[in-house]
């Protein structure tokens, strides 16, 4: 008797499973997902201290804005009230705050009190042709009819060399921010 049947290439005791059952492999070995662990690590790397820079720069930033708000709002209560508004800077205790007479001639009475973000410093404030302070405290007015004192904050973030200065216009009691370059 002939036999027409092809002869089998593999037997059934040759065939190897995975762990799971397949009889294919499908899946990924140790080392392939070893390297790609290896260069999300490196890429992670690589890229963290430009997020940490950005955040610094980011931080800056925010306590700038916040300050220019503090402006404004002394600004705002000096028009609104038609009394004299105070921009306190204290640059030794790294706090800032706007007061307020309540009656003329009268005490002042802190409206708002702001702590410096601590990533962040007040590095010096100046009014006018005044020296600029170091570690004193400044006093910015703002008036009734929306002009203010001449006033220059400046501060600096954690990098190195990265500084804002904040100037309030004498004319407007507008403030505005200005990045020194790197």
């Amino acid at each position: 008797m002939i036999c027409t049947r092809p002869a089998r290439t593999w037997s059934k005791a040759m065939r190897t499973t995975l762990a799971t059952g397949n009889k294919s492999p499908s899946g990924f070995t140790l080392i392939e997902l070893s390297v790609v662990v290896f260069i999300l690590a490196l890429l992670a790397g690589v890229t963290a201290p430009y997020f940490v820079r950005s955040y610094n720069s980011a931080v800056l930033a925010a306590a700038g804005r916040e300050f220019i708000t503090a402006c404004e709002f002394a600004r705002y209560h000096a028009v609104l009230r038609q009394r004299e508004a105070a921009l306190h800077v204290d640059v030794g205790r790294q706090v800032y705050w706007v007061a307020q007479a309540a009656d003329p001639g009268g005490a002042e009475q802190p409206l708002k009190t702001i702590e410096v973000n601590p990533r962040v410093r007040l590095v010096a404030a100046q009014v006018g042709q005044e020296n600029a302070e170091s570690k004193g405290e400044v006093v910015g007015r703002f008036y009734p009819n929306g002009t203010a004192d001449s006033l220059q904050v400046v501060w600096e973030g954690r990098e190195r060399g990265e500084s804002l200065t904040i100037l309030v216009d004498p004319v407007t009691g507008h403030a505005a921010s200005r990045e020194a370059s790197r």
